[in-house]
């Protein structure tokens, strides 16, 4: 057990190969709902350190999700469930083509699976995720989070009090799906 933080970043750092270390500085993104050999790879081979996610990026319709599959994969029903257009969001009319959504349960456990391929590499340095929930059509968790107005939208009421509690719900949202970093 160490002491504090700074001993045990010091021992996996003094354990790192360059290689480790590398992949460590990376942030890959990930665009939509399916984990693929892809994302897999990267976390296990290449020891990626974060992961910018958005379940958005990448407009997926049933028709084509053979588009971002390798021959031979096999898709869960919830992957298939995930090429399923929102319902009774906000969102429902932002796109023209309705992006891939889950709900943030299954978005957790996508994470919490991601996650755990990073656990287990050899020193178990679980790998990061970054998202966008800035409001004003550019969140990227959706299915089932509460969507707030942009930060410039709120800073226009002249109440700071109320951006304030919006900034605590938006990172009480997405730390409990297991997202470590917001960007807004």
């Amino acid at each position: 057990m160490y002491r504090d933080k700074e001993s045990m970043i010091d021992d996996l750092l003094g354990k790192m190969t360059p290689e480790q270390m590398a992949g460590q500085l990376v942030v890959f993104g990930m665009n939509g709902t399916v984990i693929t050999p892809d994302m897999v790879e990267m976390i296990t081979k290449y020891h990626l350190g974060g992961v910018r996610i958005s379940q958005k990026a990448r407009l997926v319709t049933l028709n084509t999700l053979h588009s971002y599959s390798k021959p031979g994969d096999q898709h869960t029903d919830m992957t298939l469930r995930s090429v399923s257009p929102p319902r009774g969001t906000a969102k429902d009319l932002s796109f023209p083509n309705h992006p891939p959504v889950l709900d943030t349960g299954e978005y957790a456990a996508m994470l919490n699976q991601l996650r755990t391929y990073s656990r287990e590499r050899e020193l178990g340095i679980p790998v990061h995720f970054v998202i966008d929930q800035e409001g004003n059509g550019t969140d990227d968790l959706l299915g089932g989070a509460r969507l707030f107005p942009s930060p410039m939208g709120l800073a226009g009421t002249g109440d700071p009090a109320l951006a304030y509690r919006v900034g605590r719900a938006i990172g009480a949202q997405t730390y409990a799906v297991g997202i470590d970093v917001v960007q807004m």
